[in-house]
């Protein structure tokens, strides 16, 4: 998948299942002064790495789902 397949992904049809970035237990999403999520992060895994949220990598994760 092209980094702009991934790209329309996550805008459009982002499901907890999707394996991107965002839905990756090692991901942490950077946000703005005013508490508003913005297009990076970083991937703590195996070594701080700056990451977009439609990223991929072969250290994959999902995230557990709080209830």
């Amino acid at each position: 998948m092209t980094e702009k397949e991934r790209n329309v992904l996550y805008h459009t049809q982002l499901t907890p299942e999707t394996p991107l970035c965002v839905n990756c237990r090692h991901f942490y999403q950077h946000f703005n002064e005013k508490g508003q999520t913005v297009e990076c992060g970083h991937c703590v895994y195996p070594r701080v790495k700056t990451r977009m949220p439609y990223d991929t990598c072969e250290h994959f994760q999902r995230k557990e789902v709080e209830t």
